[in-house]
């Protein structure tokens, strides 16, 4: 029988809640913690942080063989619990492996390293915690990813949270209580993300049937390989500005990027909590829903691509806002970073479609990571030389255009969705012409109540362009309400479904 994207509106709208209840703690976990840590650490170990954190993504991506990556859709091939640990189990011990294997190379040149990536070995410490702190996460990835899957939501938004609240309260309390610097802030992330990750390691343990076997292992690792030199590829693409403006302008420019960087994060974080919602969904009707499956999926996820793009569209006109209220006046050139960074991260909905892993044509992966590295570090390179850290901005922005035009295309190839034209173009083109308005109005000098009414009447076009399409109306608004007003009164419960352990 075939699939169709039709379910109870309450009960979807409830799901996604409850993923998006982690984004939104979060982001108030940020937005607390921000104002004490950057008064307290200097913008230059800002980039000392940011780099060596770079330098986790890069490195240590390389170390799952790619399997983060395809993780997700082969869950979906299997639906008895003993094969599904046995994927799980497998797949872990061997990112595990990779991850010790490519500690123990870091550790062993820690001291080059630092000095060449940082400009000085004094970091190599933060270099070190850092890795440690990017080897739990990704590891603890893949049981979220489990949780997920199967759509335990519950469970999902409880470690989810957890994860969130901790690091920012270790984070303050080795920053400012212990006066540990910028190690207090690689030291916290690495305490939370690794006690999380035990919990987790203990839960599955006690509920899900250990089990290892190599069929499932070799299957991912046939899907992940071929797209290891894109995971490669795709962290320098995507962390190449930093390296960059380290390099050419300085380390302290690198920390007010960072900063940028990190409140525009907001955005891609929103929206990849979005993605965990609907990406599920379109698997389960890529593989199951039949000749109707392109024109459903269309439908599906035309107001996915709106709200996807909600929490973008108010960081690139309210960015001023958030900076003055989070960060001295030091870091107040990483406002026009944080604006452009967001349209950024706004344009990768399309790029965040998986036909090219359902069709198992990986193969494509590493030409388009690779093509768009080659584009965006010269963009960015260029934009650095001119503007500074703005410039790498404006130029991760237009290499990212090209590169999601260009997956686009391909994805299409792969497996042709049939979007709704007009609808997707009028969501798409009107955030992009608000952040761009709200960029001219500030650059050109506007008054600032002036610019205040013009940022307010701007989000009242989006907002009626979401009444339009028949997302914001007074049906759905009441219906978000009450999910709201019952999410918070069977929180408990819902911790007690989550301590249940894994459905089976």
């Amino acid at each position: 029988m075939a699939v169709t994207p039709a379910q109870n509106p309450a009960a979807a709208v409830s799901n996604s809640f409850r993923f998006l209840v982690p984004v939104v703690v979060a982001n108030l976990v940020q937005i607390v913690t921000l104002p004490v840590l950057t008064r307290l650490i200097p913008a230059e170990d800002f980039g000392a942080w940011a780099l060596a954190s770079a330098y986790a993504l890069t490195i240590g991506g390389c170390a799952t063989l790619g399997l983060s990556s395809v993780y997700e859709r082969n869950f979906f091939q299997y639906s008895e619990p003993r094969a599904r640990a046995a994927l799980l189990y497998s797949v872990v011990a061997c990112a595990a492996a990779g991850w010790l294997v490519t500690g123990m190379v870091t550790w062993w040149w820690r001291a080059p390293v630092a000095n060449w990536l940082i400009g000085t070995n004094h970091h190599q410490g933060v270099l070190l915690v850092a890795f440690a702190g990017g080897a739990a996460t990704s590891l603890k990835d893949f049981f979220m990813t489990y949780l997920r899957s199967d759509e335990d939501a519950g469970g999902f938004a409880i470690y989810s949270i957890a994860d969130k609240v901790l690091t920012g309260v270790f984070q303050v309390v080795l920053v400012a209580g212990f006066h540990l610097g910028i190690q207090g802030v690689v030291l916290g992330q690495l305490a939370a993300s690794g006690g999380v990750l035990l919990v987790l390691f203990a839960r599955f343990s006690r509920r899900l049937p250990w089990a290892f076997a190599w069929a499932p292992l070799a299957d991912s690792l046939k899907l992940g390989l071929p797209i290891l030199p894109r995971v490669l590829v795709a962290s320098l693409s995507s962390n190449i500005d930093k390296y960059l403006i380290g390099h050419l302008a300085s380390l302290g420019a690198a920390g007010v990027y960072a900063i940028g960087q990190r409140v525009a994060n907001i955005a891609f974080v929103y929206q990849d909590a979005i993605n965990f919602v609907y990406r599920p969904k379109v698997y389960q009707m890529m593989f199951h829903g039949g000749d109707t499956a392109p024109r459903d999926i269309g439908r599906y996820l035309t107001p996915f691509a709106y709200v996807s793009t909600l929490c973008a569209f108010a960081i690139a006109v309210f960015s001023e806002e958030a900076i003055r209220v989070l960060a001295p006046g030091g870091f107040y050139v990483a406002i026009g970073v944080a604006t452009v960074l967001s349209l950024h991260y706004g344009s990768l909905f399309f790029g965040k479609m998986p036909q090219i892993f359902y069709a198992r044509k990986t193969y494509w992966v590493p030409i388009l990571t690779f093509g768009a590295t080659i584009v965006n570090g010269a963009f960015v390179a260029v934009g650095i030389a001119w503007f500074g850290p703005i410039g790498a901005a404006w130029g991760t922005l237009a290499a990212g255009a090209l590169n999601s035009t260009a997956t686009y295309l391909v994805g299409q190839h792969c497996y042709r969705i049939d979007w709704e034209g007009r609808r997707m173009t009028a969501i798409f083109a009107t955030f992009a012409l608000s952040g761009l308005l709200t960029l001219a109005l500030r650059s050109l000098g506007t008054p600032y109540l002036l610019l205040l009414a013009a940022k307010v009447a701007i989000a009242g076009g989006y907002l009626w362009l979401g009444h339009w399409l028949g997302i914001v109306t007074p049906a759905n608004l009441g219906m978000v309400r009450d999910v709201i007003v019952g999410f918070v009164r069977q929180a408990g419960r819902l911790g007690r479904v989550a301590e249940g352990g894994v459905r089976d």
